[in-house]
């Protein structure tokens, strides 16, 4: 449980996008997380996660299990507030309200060159995605919203019973589940529930099926592609099945570029942080500090009570004043900003203001309130510099001056500017290893791409293996690399049995 810090100076339930900005350690305790976990995945256990990897179309495997921590945070993106309004309008188009997750505008979790869909997805790395998971009524739900198409990925109480033939399953569920513009035009129509492929016979098949659309919706001149983007795919083997639902459907206007850029990328590690506690921190209906040091969560609400937006505001359309932007302007501006914007803008703001303050009360020989407000810079931001280098000469004088009028040492905030101290230079240092390190590993990584490519063109299956394996040793949980894997198994099973 966490407590979120708003810009407005006060504390409601959800996320702290403030603390995180701090990198004090947060120690909270780990419930179970309502949605966007392990825990609601479409496939739990290893034996059936196999099985279907190796019989699964390119669209549905990456909707089979929720992707690892490292992964979401290689491919964490900004949410945009208009997408996620969309991407919520259009899931409520497709799924039934009582299995619509009552939060979920804020569950999305914006991944940027995520989803594999395309044929060409090698040239692009992937098209940018909203995804979620969630169980209601004790059926697990996964949705990925891309730029054209919505896949949902649901698996029910029951699986399919033993007489029942997997298209009859597929509509029983469709018809509980779904909406009826999801629904097939004619449950009749040969066309209805039509097999792609058969991957087991009577046990995994892949499907479409041409859907009624919205009442009144005309449907234009049929052409193979037009077919395509107007039909709902459907897959399963009569546990799970998952859907991709075009939003062509809806508005026949909407194909877009699929690699065109949905999500800004973070702008610093602080907000993919604060992106992090946010998406997967379930809100608390009692508020509860996340800092270990209860003095640093205290000194954060006093100072978000003492300075608030209004004011901050004031001082950013004083600073702001050649460009024609006045106070009232900027209130709006400000107004118009998401709740995580917001925050990130408040601590931005916040220690400009307690730099110059304490740049004041240095200059007037105030040492303690100087160190006070450098060292809560430090606590906003540990990687700070300039408020790092100001609290050590803040330090200095107040020894010299100590020593000149024979006065004790400051001990209290001495210590706690030697803890801010050492936490800097642990931030900066651990900083350093971890952009050395990615450098590295991105080195190896391509030289180890370069060499799989040409193990693969020679038909070396058992080498381009082993590298495979040595590039997840360098990317845990990397979607395509796992993807390549069990497609080289594949191959080498097949090989084995004598039919190259």
């Amino acid at each position: 449980m966490v407590t979120r810090i708003t810009a407005g100076g006060t504390i409601r339930h959800g996320v702290v996008l403030w603390v995180m900005l701090t990198g004090v350690t947060a120690v909270t305790a780990q419930p179970v997380m309502p949605f966007n976990s392990a825990a609601h995945e479409l496939t739990s256990e290893v034996s059936e996660r196999s099985r279907l990897l190796t019989n699964t179309p390119q669209w549905v495997v990456q909707q089979l299990t929720w992707p690892p921590d490292g992964e979401i945070e290689s491919h964490l993106g900004i949410r945009d507030d208009d997408q996620v309004t969309e991407a919520t309008a259009t899931a409520h188009l497709i799924l039934r309200p009582d299995y619509i997750s009552p939060t979920l505008s804020d569950q999305w979790v914006p991944l940027r060159d995520w989803n594999i869909f395309y044929t060409d997805w090698i040239d692009h790395g992937g098209a940018d995605t909203f995804l979620t998971n969630y169980t209601l009524d004790e059926i697990r739900i996964q949705i990925a919203d891309t730029p054209n198409f919505v896949i949902v990925g649901v698996r029910p109480v029951r699986g399919r019973p033993l007489n029942m033939r997997l298209e009859a399953w597929v509509q029983q569920v469709v018809e509980a589940l779904f909406t009826d513009e999801v629904q097939p035009e004619s449950t009749d129509d040969t066309r209805a529930f039509r097999i792609l492929e058969i991957y087991e016979p009577d046990e995994i098949i892949e499907g479409d099926w041409l859907p009624r659309g919205p009442e009144g919706r005309r449907r234009g001149v049929t052409t193979s592609a037009s077919t395509d983007i107007e039909r709902v795919k459907y897959f399963t083997d009569g546990r799970i099945l998952v859907l991709s639902v075009p939003k062509f459907l809806w508005d026949p206007t909407s194909l877009v570029n699929p690699f065109a850029e949905r999500f800004p990328a973070p702008s610093s590690p602080a907000e993919i942080v604060a992106m992090t506690q946010m998406l997967f921190h379930p809100q608390s209906a009692v508020p509860e500090p996340v800092a270990t040091d209860q003095t640093m969560v205290s000194l954060l609400e006093q100072l978000l009570i003492e300075t608030p937006s209004d004011v901050l505001i004031m001082d950013w359309s004083r600073r702001m004043g050649d460009v024609n932007l006045d106070h009232q302007r900027m209130s709006r501006m400000f107004a118009d900003m998401s709740p995580e914007q917001q925050g990130l803008w408040h601590a931005q703001q916040l220690s400009e203001r307690l730099m110059a303050e304490g740049a004041r009360a240095l200059g007037d020989h105030r040492y303690d309130e100087a160190a006070t407000r450098f060292g809560h810079v430090l606590i906003l931001d540990p990687l700070d510099v300039s408020a790092a280098w100001m609290l050590e000469v803040t330090r200095q004088r107040a020894r010299s001056w100590a020593v000149e009028t024979e006065q004790p040492l400051p001990l209290p905030w001495f210590a706690a500017a030697d803890q801010l101290l050492m936490r800097h230079r642990n931030a900066v240092e651990e900083r350093r290893i971890q952009t050395a390190e990615r450098s590295q590993r991105d080195l190896a990584l391509r030289d180890l791409r370069t060499q799989w490519h040409e193990a693969y063109a020679e038909r070396d299956l058992r080498r381009a293996r082993q590298i495979l394996h040595r590039m997840l040793d360098l990317e845990p949980g990397d979607a395509s690399t796992l993807f390549f894997v069990d497609l080289i198994e594949h191959l080498l099973a097949v090989e084995d049995q004598g039919n190259p």
